[in-house]
């Protein structure tokens, strides 16, 4: 996914001097996070109704009593 190896990459140059241990254990949390969340929203989206708005009714006069 190239979305993933982007942010990964921008995490390693936020991440310079921490620890490189350190520095997996965020990596791998924040991408599976966003894997998860991807995911979330596929599965929303699949099991979501797209209702249309139904067409307003035509007005009619109001009749007055004469």
């Amino acid at each position: 996914m190239g979305y993933i190896h982007d942010i990964e990459k921008g995490l390693r140059v936020l991440l310079v001097g921490v620890r490189p241990q350190d520095q997996e254990a965020i990596i791998r949390f924040c991408k599976e996070k966003i894997l998860e969340s991807y995911r979330n929203g596929m599965t929303a989206a699949k099991n979501s109704t797209i209702s249309t708005p139904a067409a307003p009714k035509p007005r009619t006069p109001s009749r007055r009593p004469s």
